[in-house]
This record gives C-alpha cells, structure tokens and sequence, in this order.
C-alpha cells in the first residue's frame, strides 16, 4: 500500500534576536497585539512560532511583536526545515496560506504586498494609492487591471497579470468621474465591480462598446432607473442593450 509522506518540523526554544520578522507580513494591529498578550499571560506557550529553515518568520507576528515589546527574549519555534532559502514571493505564498483562514488579509494588503514582488501589482497598486479605497474600492480596481475577482485564488497568490494598461486606465477614468458626480450612494462599490467586468467584454469587441456601456449606465443614473442598485437586474440590462447595439 502506499503512504504519502508528510514532513515533520523540529520544535526549538530560540532567543528572540535569532527570529526575523517578514516585511512581506500584513501590518501589526495593536489590538490584535494586545489579544496575543492576554492569551500568553493565559495560557503560556500553548502554541510556538512558526519559522522557516533560516528562522524567517511565517506565522506568529503579533505574538511576537508582544514579546519584542515586552522583553520577551526566549521562545518556543516550530522550525519548517524544508522551507529553505525561500525568495520573497515565496516566503509571502506561505505566509498567506498559513494565514489564509485566521487573518483578514484585504484585497489593498496584497496588492501593497505582491506590490514589492511583481511589476503588475505595482502597477496597480499605485493606482490604488492614488484614488484611494474610499474612491476607488480596491475590487473594482483589480477587476479593471486584471479582469479577476480579488476573492479569486489566482489573485490572492500574486498570478494575475494586466490584460491591458489603457483599458484598465479608461474603465477606472471613467468610474472614478462617475462616483464623483453621483455619489457612492448610486455608484456603489458592487455596481462598479459590475461595470468594469462588463467593460472587460466590451474591448474584446470594440472600444465602441465601452463607450455605449459607459453612456447608457449614465443615462440610467441620471433617470434614477431603478436597476442601478440592483446588481443582477443591472447587469441584464445592460448585457441587453450592448447585445442590441451590436447587432445594430
């Protein structure tokens, strides 16, 4: 019969001068920090830090981030031999996956992060700092450079490249102009998501497309049509009259 082998790491107790904390790790929250401290002084060591062969941090930031500041200089560390001479992109992969189901990254947290890593991403990620999340919710900018949800895998692991720089500038213009003159209360952040998927199909057609789309869903928001805030009847409509309009 065969057995699948499964590697096992070695338990070690390390001073805390030996662990090096990751730049590619979401920001420390000081509050997050501060529930670390009250479970240790709870319970003690109930669980180690997770590092890699060079004692890279991978998992534990905000408990260490409590001992660095509280003069914590030994602890517990589970070292994963096998993750050796990781590069950055990797060290960010297992950080993610460890993280993946207890930390709340956001979309702009992995665009900062792949950011550091990835051409596309940086890209991307200084237009988000320049219209900020307030203006531009980071889903829709994503979809906008690169046609994807930002709950997607393919996303989240820093794979997604630009489908097209002037396409993305155009639908992300013309979205941003749109949220100013009406206000996020009919330009929310799931009808623009919307439009800029929608806006993926129409340049695969033509640019005539994009433009039509644009106008109709501005006619719609100056009638105050009832389907601008209502995601699926919205995407019908729209569908609709573009398919009309090309078969004009």
């Amino acid at each position: 019969m065969n057995t699948t082998e499964i590697k096992i790491g070695t338990f070690e107790i390390v001073d805390i001068n030996s662990i090096k904390p990751s730049e590619y790790n979401r920001e420390i929250c000081d509050k997050h920090v501060s529930k670390q401290g009250e479970s240790l002084k709870d319970l003690n060591w109930a669980g180690p830090l997770k590092v890699d062969n060079q004692y890279n941090l991978m998992d534990g930031h905000h408990k260490y981030t409590w001992c660095l500041r509280n003069n914590v200089d030994r602890m517990p560390v589970y070292k994963m031999w096998w993750l050796d001479n990781l590069t950055p992109k990797q060290v960010l992969s297992v950080i993610l996956k460890l993280n993946a189901k207890t930390l709340n990254w956001k979309p702009e947290m992995l665009l900062s992060r792949y950011g550091k890593l990835d051409e596309d991403y940086r890209i991307a990620d200084e237009e988000q700092q320049r219209y900020g999340v307030k203006n531009m919710p980071p889903s829709t900018l994503i979809y906008a450079f690169f046609n994807e949800a930002s709950s997607s895998d393919k996303f989240r692991e820093g794979r997604c490249r630009i489908v097209n720089l002037e396409h993305a500038e155009k639908i992300l213009t013309e979205l941003s102009r749109l949220r100013s003159e009406y206000g996020d209360s009919m330009v929310g952040g799931t009808e623009m998501r919307e439009i800029a998927r929608q806006s993926h199909v129409c340049f695969k057609q033509d640019i005539k497309y994009f433009h039509y789309l644009i106008d109709e869903y501005e006619d719609m928001l100056r009638s105050n049509h009832p389907y601008t805030n209502n995601i699926k009847q919205l995407r019908k409509h729209l569908d609709k009259k573009v398919k009309r309009y090309a078969n004009k």
